[in-house]
């Protein structure tokens, strides 16, 4: 019972960028090199993972690399079927606040539209502000406060 099968570092990196294009399914994959599709989902997880801190430099750097390519840099990052961005895999472990401080109105190149997308973003959250309590509901807090306490 105690007998795992060890995979070696380069095999479990070679299913990884397998999963990672999407040209086979997790079952296909499963199949074609002899390990159980949640394996091969792990590895593909940990790949993705890993992928994103060997660029490091957050994504407000990464954003400002790009202004040099214009469109065609714009699009290299646009999903296609199969392939995640860059940036939909990369930036999700960083915090909501964080890529929101990572926005530039006043872009030269990047519409606030685009910022959101690259970044996962809904564009509501980015212009969004909270509204306080309207005055009744104040009233009745206050009221509760004094009957309970």
């Amino acid at each position: 019972m105690g007998n795992r099968t060890r995979y070696s570092a380069e095999f479990k990196a070679r299913v990884a960028i397998d999963a990672i294009r999407g040209e086979q399914t997790l079952s296909e994959l499963a199949a074609k090199h002899g390990v159980h599709a949640n394996l091969i989902s792990q590895w593909k997880r940990q790949a993705i993972e890993q992928m994103a801190s060997l660029f490091g430099g957050g994504g407000a750097e990464a954003m400002k690399e790009k202004e040099g390519g214009g469109r065609e840099a714009a699009r290299q990052d646009r999903p296609t079927p199969g392939r995640a961005g860059f940036f939909s895999q990369g930036l999700r472990s960083v915090s909501k606040d964080r890529r929101q401080m990572c926005i530039e109105r006043s872009h030269p190149r990047l519409s606030l539209r685009r910022q959101c997308r690259l970044l996962s973003l809904s564009r509501s959250v980015f212009y969004y502000t909270p509204s306080g309590e309207n005055a009744l509901n104040l009233k009745l807090m206050v009221l509760i406060d004094r009957q309970f306490l």
